[in-house]
């Protein structure tokens, strides 16, 4: 119970990996259910869009349908519920960490019908203790649904070779064959790095119908799995708008063209000048720093039951379809997603149910030295990744959000005075050198420092006009040296309204280590003149 309050908890820290995981996820659900304004990235606005709107609206819609519910039927009550930002942001932070739990239940699962009687204790401590998965895959990121969905084709693989040989149970065996094409085709449109995990289940699926001349459950998988990417294909075809369904006389008229997602997304990440716009790395990126990143000793343990399996032939005897096709998916996964010259390390997420299902002999027998430096590694990097890294973004916006006359960081809804038209200039100052930096703080609007030390907490704006009001906020973390920017010398000055601890920016972790209580913090400060 301890391990799934610590991944509960992690989950509702406001630390965050990627922007990925608000862009590509919450905030388009939020936009479509709650009609909310939300930042559309290029991957939903341009001419062929790559991503499915389906496993959005059911991964990070679900919370938000759940909440605006709630919120209808309290107001049938005449009681007023607001939809806080930092409410939507826990509720769907909450439901990933609720579909994380479905990878430990999956893979042991898996293992136990595979093995019946296999002590299977080690792995649930192996997996409940995976920093990898109470941080990445309780955060907001596709490939959180498509490791979870990934571990569920494992579940239902293991129960086909259950089934598979056993004239009784052919009815239970073609359900549950339909059932993993429909699983392998919305992983494929959950995430583009899905299949490359995903294949050698298929194809031991296939292998073992036929051994098995299971022609009906062939047929169901197939046919699962044709209908699942058709009935997406419709839907997301429907969104984008490529395709008008209009109702005349009763009668459905349709019209335009289909939209398949999973295509245009191949389409554009098989054009190098694409992928050059997001990062070009080594091809070794993979495989020496994404997975000693996320599985650590892990995957050490991974390479030595490579090699034992390689050196001793005898363990190949008790190697099942399970088993075998998850070492295939790792090394599959792992080996196409090398191949591409963009690599990031949460693109291998799914690798963590593959790793513990083909591993799991040897997490009863491994030694206690293993289990420490395995504690260890996870507790490091579950304070580095879930509680410090960029943990004061969230909460700087919120407080923005709060002292401000807008609702958002983005918005453009009127509060206070409806006479105010709302409205923010972001600036990102990384890109700029310190005398850009000065500038632009030179040119802000200021306002009194002796107005802004008297309330800090106040909205603190300059009247410009009939209604017009406005301020400058720098947001800088602790880590940067602010007499860089606001030299002793200069015709302004700032005076910090917030700060957040613990937050640390990786660019700058040498600093912060050397000062970790005074560097690792956000502040937000008012520009100001002492005029």
């Amino acid at each position: 119970m301890a391990l799934v309050a610590a991944r509960v908890l992690l989950a509702l820290s406001p630390a965050y990996i990627h922007p990925d995981e608000y862009f590509q996820a919450p905030e388009i659900a939020a936009s479509d259910i709650l009609g909310v304004d939300a930042l559309r990235t290029w991957e939903f606005t341009a001419e062929s869009p790559i991503r499915s709107i389906v496993p959005i609206h059911l991964f990070s819609g679900t919370p938000l349908i759940v909440l605006k519910l709630i919120q209808r039927l309290l107001a049938h009550c005449g009681c007023l519920w607001e939809l806080t930002p930092w409410l939507l942001f826990c509720s769907t932070r909450i439901f990933a960490c609720m579909v994380s739990f479905a990878v430990d239940i999956c893979v042991v699962r898996a293992i136990q019908r595979q093995y019946p009687g296999a002590r299977v204790h080690a792995t649930r401590v192996l997996l409940a203790t995976s920093y990898c998965l109470a941080v990445f895959h309780s955060h907001t990121f596709a490939n959180s649904f498509a490791s979870a969905v990934l571990a569920l084709s494992f579940d239902l693989l293991s129960n086909i070779e259950f089934n598979a040989w056993k004239p009784a149970n052919r009815s239970t065996l073609i359900c549950v064959c339909a059932l993993l094409g429909v699983s392998l085709a919305f992983g494929t449109f959950t995430h583009i790095s899905f299949p490359m995990f995903a294949l050698p289940i298929g194809l031991v699926a296939a292998i073992m119908l036929l051994r098995a001349r299971s022609r009906a459950g062939l047929a169901a998988m197939g046919v699962g799995g044709l209908l699942t990417a058709l009935l997406i294909t419709l839907v997301d075809s429907l969104y984008y708008g490529t395709l008008q369904l209009r109702i005349v006389d009763g009668i459905p008229h349709v019209s335009g063209t289909l939209t398949c997602t999973v295509l245009n997304n191949v389409f554009y990440n098989s054009n190098h000048e694409n992928l050059a716009t997001h990062g070009i790395h080594s091809r070794l990126r993979h495989l020496l720093i994404s997975v000693p990143t996320l599985f650590g000793p892990l995957a050490i343990l991974a390479v030595l039951k490579l090699w034992a399996f390689v050196k001793f032939p005898s363990m190949q005897n008790h190697v099942s379809f399970l088993t075998a096709s998850a070492a295939v998916s790792a090394l599959s996964g792992l080996g196409i997603l090398s191949l591409a010259p963009h690599q990031e390390p949460r693109f291998l997420m799914p690798m963590l149910p593959a790793l513990a299902i083909c591993t799991w002999r040897w997490h009863q027998m491994a030694p206690g030295y293993f289990w420490r430096v395995w504690i260890a590694f996870n507790v490091v990097l579950a304070v580095g990744y879930g509680v410090v890294h960029q943990a004061g973004v969230v909460p700087a916006i919120a407080f923005i959000s709060r002292t401000s006359s807008l609702s958002t960081i983005q918005c453009r809804l009127t509060a206070i005075d409806n006479s105010w038209q709302a409205r923010v200039e972001l600036h990102d100052l990384v890109s700029m050198d310190d005398s850009q930096v000065q500038g632009l703080l030179q040119a802000s609007p200021r306002v009194d420092c002796g107005l802004v030390q008297q309330s800090p907490d106040a909205i603190v704006a300059k009247k410009t006009a009939a209604g017009d009001y406005q301020r400058a906020l720098l947001v800088v973390p602790a880590s940067v040296d602010i007499q860089r920017i606001v030299p002793p010398a200069a015709n302004y000055s700032v005076v910090q309204l917030y700060s957040y601890f613990p937050h640390v920016n990786f660019d700058h972790i040498g600093e912060v280590l050397q000062q970790p209580l005074a560097r690792a913090q956000l502040g937000v400060f008012a520009v100001c003149s002492q005029e």
